[in-house]
């Protein structure tokens, strides 16, 4: 069975994985860490699937990568 995890847990996620692979943002214009205000902004415009259960439940290893991908 496939990891599912809240958007919360989705940005640490990300973040320890940027952290631990010296991955920061290339344009001053993005956030140093990933938030869930960010997951939802990334949604909106159709970079990251959406989850699959509602209210920010139901990430999966899919939308990690998708996260690594953007980042």
């Amino acid at each position: 069975m496939e990891s599912s995890y809240s958007a919360d847990q989705l940005a640490d996620l990300i973040n320890q994985w940027c952290d631990g692979h010296h991955i920061a943002p290339a344009s001053g214009q993005a956030g140093e860490r990933i938030t869930v205000r960010n997951i939802r902004y990334y949604r909106t415009l159709g970079l990251l699937d959406p989850p699959s259960r509602g209210g920010n439940q139901g990430f999966s290893e899919k939308h990690r990568l998708q996260l690594v991908s953007i980042r």
